[in-house]
């Protein structure tokens, strides 16, 4: 809404009840309080939409009455990407919860950071660790401070064991942990396996699994402890399958619970070999299983737990994870084994969701910047051993924001979705493409030989390929949607460099794509980062200039060339006086001063200065009807109280406001027009005057140009330059004239260099020139010999 419109209405009006209560208190408690207080609500815009704001509040007294000053920022990014993050860990606890064993996380200090519904069922009805443990096994509970709380020496001993297996797989000197305990309650004894598995993921240290294997346990005793007949009955209704093996390593007996699991009933597996059984494990996990058997047999190991993939009946394959307990005789010799076998591709599958939700964008399925970082290492390192070139591609959608707020979220994540498949098509096999984050994607090509020349030529043309397969057309709900995208790339061959270094290379190397244009590539090159390091320097520079006043005005005569053709003012100028470098033009560093906001502390000093000699010009007669005009950047302009900061700059130096001209450039008009409007129209009050610096090359319209109370045009050097040679831009320099008297403004040319130039701008109308022609711009001294010598212009 227009500040006008807002002056006078309770900001509570804007918000629904439960937020208007709220901010009532607020205000009530600022006020008892006189401390700063803050809250975040919902506030409605004038078009019914609702956003999120953060709003802090202090109290303040002025003029003898107490008020409350607030501030409000749009938080509303925030709040959906929190609401987005709620969505994700929502479904990584959904993919926890279904797992039927107990499972949870711990960082590498063994704290718990996540639990499911299993863990925490248990916890709060029975113990399921060595030792004292109960409802304190949360979140946020140290797992081994709790194992360390054991009382009796059993329990002690087991977690003992517990806590030093968690630790070495925290630290790195175990692949893994298993054990098997009892648990003790009131009403029955049950045992658990409990697994420890190292995930390092963000500050995730390793995954403990506990799984009642009470069922397995009974079985075994009952094997061991009763008749043949007793086992039957226990084995064959259990919900886990049981294989017995022989001495001669052939199946005995399947339970009837094994034969649903896998589909094959006993008659088609019963005194078949372990060796006829290994064409039902995936090839993959052959060598690995019958290398785990052997060993434990030749190592005479009692126990083993094992994980592979077993061939359904009906073709699939299914993760299986087997409980081996083996039997010897009293030579030592193998006797038998009892295989205690369950159906765990649910687990595996939700495991395989927790590491796809921890390296993988859940947009578009690429590797996400960690997995990227991690892949980058061992390229490196390859390209490093063998010399093998490779190259870094940074690709950033041009406009993609304006794009999806256009289109809305869901067309614009439908285009990164297609954006990443295309990708995926332009690269090899053994190459990499990940998504960083909105807009931005990575390609890793790792393989483009050990020719540093032609692996350049080959990152160039899948560059150019990518370029080409970005810039076509979209075809997305029947329309078509375009987009393009700039490149950055740099090259690597047997270099010590780090990621992060190769990383900021190919974003330098982006950055200057994108300040030439859109659809555009650009290689990294040394004297890219030597023009950061010099701006860098040249920051750190004019930080100390603007603390020191190291800078001087000078003065570019403006001339009036009708009648009697005398100097009517000037233009003030700020010159740099490097310690090193010397007067070093405004070129060189007003851009540096506007991106880092020192434009305002020297625009300040600038301003100030002027005022300062239009004073010490109206003490003088020869001098005292001169006008000085000052450049405004858009900066400065939007300061809430730069009108402030002007009226008292002019009363505190005795200036003339009618001798002050403000020059603003057409950039300033892409901001809240009412704004400039009325900040203009209490300055205009005053007697300062407004003149439209470099008119015709910037955003203004002919009705925001009717709407402020300008004094003056200023017709760009760029189109005074080429009057004579270019048609286009004579007839802009004659439009602008015209313009200017048909709104009653005067017109100035700048950058008049020639008679010619300036004998067309008379012919056109325009009889106020500034430029070389007549004078360069000039330290104070000449200045005032230049004036003193044609004479000045009197009103």
């Amino acid at each position: 809404m227009p500040r006008a419109d807002l002056i006078g209405k309770p900001l509570s009006g804007f918000m629904g009840p439960p937020d208007a209560d709220r901010f009532d208190l607020l205000c009530r408690q600022v006020l008892a309080r006189g401390s700063t207080q803050s809250c975040e609500l919902h506030i409605r815009k004038s078009n019914g939409s609702a956003v999120w704001i953060k709003l802090h509040a202090i109290s303040a007294t002025g003029d003898g009455e107490t008020v409350i000053r607030m501030v409000l920022s749009d938080i509303s990014e925030r709040k959906q990407a929190e609401a987005t993050l709620m969505a994700s860990t929502r479904l990584r606890d959904a993919i926890l919860d279904s797992v039927p064993s107990q499972i949870a996380v711990l960082d590498y200090n063994g704290v718990i950071l996540a639990v499911n519904d299993v863990w925490r069922k248990f916890a709060l009805d029975n113990s399921t660790m060595p030792g004292e443990y109960a409802s304190n096994t949360q979140s946020g509970v140290n797992y081994l401070d709790v194992c360390q709380a054991a009382k009796d020496d059993d329990s002690q001993k087991e977690a003992r064991l517990v806590r030093e297996g968690i630790l070495h797989v925290i630290n790195g000197t175990a692949p893994s942990f298993h054990l098997e305990y009892p648990c003790h309650s009131p009403t029955q004894q049950r045992w658990f396996s409990m697994a420890v598995t190292p995930l390092h993921v963000d500050n995730h240290a390793v995954v403990v699994t506990h799984t009642d294997i009470t069922q397995r346990r009974q079985m075994e005793q009952a094997a061991e402890e009763a008749s043949e007949k007793k086992f039957r009955l226990v084995a064959d209704n259990t919900s886990d399958g049981i294989v017995i093996f022989g001495m001669d390593k052939r199946i005995q007996y399947v339970s009837p619970a094994c034969a649903k699991l896998f589909g094959y009933p006993e008659a088609e597996v019963i005194h078949r070999s372990l060796a006829m059984m290994s064409d039902l494990i995936h090839p993959e996990d052959r060598e690995s299983l019958f290398g785990s058997l052997v060993r434990a047999v030749e190592s005479k190991d009692l126990d083993l737990m094992c994980s592979y993939r077993y061939k359904h009946r009906l073709g699939h394959y299914i993760w299986r994870e087997d409980s081996v307990r083996f039997q010897y005789d009293d030579a030592g010799n193998f006797s038998g084994a009892c295989v205690v076998a369950r159906d765990v591709t649910q687990r595996i599958a939700a495991a395989e969701e927790i590491h796809k939700l921890a390296y993988f964008d859940e947009l578009t399925g690429l590797p996400n910047r960690g997995l990227l970082t991690n892949r980058m290492q061992k390229v490196l390192a390859v390209s490093a051993r063998t010399g093998t070139c490779g190259s870094l591609l940074f690709i950033d959608m041009d406009d993609f924001k304006r794009l999806k707020h256009t289109l809305g979220f869901d067309i614009g994540n439908l285009i990164l979705k297609q954006v990443a498949q295309r990708l995926m098509r332009c690269v090899d096999e053994g190459d990499t493409v990940a998504r960083l984050g909105g807009d931005e994607f990575m390609v890793v090509l790792s393989s483009l030989g050990s020719d540093n020349v032609e692996a350049a030529k080959k990152a160039a043309t899948v560059a150019s390929e990518i370029l080409c397969s970005l810039s076509r057309p979209f075809e997305l709900e029947n329309q078509s949607h375009h987009c393009t995208a700039c490149i950055g790339a740099t090259m690597y061959q047997r270099q010590s460099i780090s990621v992060d270094d190769l990383m900021k290379q190919v974003d330098l190397a982006m950055h200057h794509a994108k300040v030439v244009g859109q659809n555009v590539l650009r290689f990294y090159d040394p004297a890219m980062e030597l023009g950061v390091k010099q701006r860098i320097a040249m920051e750190k520079d004019l930080r100390q200039a603007v603390a020191a006043k190291q800078f001087v005005l000078h003065y570019q005569p403006q001339v009036q060339v009708q009648g009697t053709g005398r100097v009517t003012g000037a233009e003030a100028l700020v010159r740099w006086g490097h310690p090193v470098r010397g007067m070093v033009p405004p070129g060189d560093f007003i851009a540096v001063a506007e991106d880092t906001g020192l434009i305002l502390a020297l625009g300040d000093w600038v301003l100030e200065t002027a005022c300062a000699q239009l004073k010490a010009w109206g003490d003088e007669p020869s001098m005292a009807h001169l006008t000085l005009a000052v450049n405004v950047s858009a900066l400065q302009f939007a300061q809430t109280d730069f009108v402030e900061q002007v009226m008292t700059m002019v009363q505190r130096t005795g200036a003339t406001p009618l001798r002050l001209k403000l020059e603003l450039t057409e950039s300033l008009l892409v901001g809240n027009v009412d704004d400039i409007v009325g900040k203009m129209n209490v300055l205009k009050a005053s007697g300062i005057g407004f003149s439209l610096d470099d008119f015709g090359t910037g955003f203004s319209s002919l009705a925001h140009l009717s709407r402020l109370p300008l004094d003056q045009l200023k017709i760009d050097r760029s189109f005074v330059n080429d009057v004579m040679t270019n048609p286009d831009d004579a007839a802009i320099a004659r439009t602008i004239i015209a313009l200017a008297h048909s709104l009653n403004l005067g017109v100035i040319a700048e950058g008049v260099e020639t008679d010619e130039q300036r004998a067309f701008l008379a012919d056109s109308g325009c009889h106020a020139y500034q430029g070389y022609l007549f004078s360069r711009p000039l330290s104070l001294e000449d200045f005032a010999v230049y004036v003193r010598k044609l004479g000045a212009l009197s009103t």
